[in-house]
């Protein structure tokens, strides 16, 4: 069922997967499998975030982070509370607020759970410092651009597709806000070739860490 959830996912079938999510939630319960339960919840959010439905996904995402670490489920606490930082980035919540959620499984995303983890972990703590400086009417530092180079590094190497689209979209962003326009327009350049891509269902990657080397 998790692969059905995670095809869903990728065909941008939301609706679908959120149904298929809630049916391996509940089923994980019945044969009290709470790790299982977890995953359903959190794939549930999830599928609500990629259908721009961001007040959907609080309640399962929050209920997924609360059972496991009820239940000393690490890696799913950290897994699910990365899925509550993005959701409340998504509902424009206070930096404050979405720090406060971070920083305690930070130190453990970054470390031990995977590439794929660890790019997730370091995107969501770069738009978290973006919140910040945006409330403060600051620019960005340089962190937050080896931040999201970071994220992108482990999307390509994980052949995320629809996260290097993100990290190229904040990477132009992060560029554009700090005045930086010829790198900005690099970034731009490489989002569209790369959407093109997909629109066209290409396989070849149109972006390299050569590529994003002093940007």
């Amino acid at each position: 069922m998790e692969a059905d959830v995670k095809c869903f996912l990728l065909a941008e079938d939301s609706r679908a997967a959120a149904d298929q999510a809630l049916k391996l939630a509940k089923r994980a319960a019945v044969y009290s499998r709470p790790e299982r339960v977890v995953t359903g919840l959190r794939l549930r959010a999830e599928a609500f975030l990629s259908a721009e439905e961001a007040g959907g996904a609080l309640s399962d995402t929050l209920a997924a982070a609360s059972l496991a670490e009820a239940m000393h489920l690490d890696a799913a606490h950290v897994r699910s509370s990365l899925t509550v930082v993005e959701t409340l980035l998504r509902l424009e919540s206070p930096a404050k607020q979405v720090n406060a959620t971070l920083t305690p499984i930070l130190p453990r995303a970054l470390e031990g759970l995977g590439s794929l983890v660890r790019a997730r972990a370091c995107q969501l703590h770069a738009e978290c410092l973006m919140k910040a400086c945006a409330e403060t009417e600051s620019v960005p530092d340089k962190q937050v651009v080896k931040l999201v180079q970071q994220a992108l590094e482990g999307y390509m190497s994980n052949g995320d597709i629809n996260g290097v689209r993100d990290g190229l979209y904040i990477l132009a962003r992060v560029h554009h806000w700090r005045g930086e326009i010829p790198l900005r327009n690099r970034m731009s350049y490489l989002f569209n070739q790369h959407v093109d891509g997909l629109g066209k269902q290409q396989s070849s990657w149109f972006v390299t860490k050569c590529d994003l080397e002093n940007s």
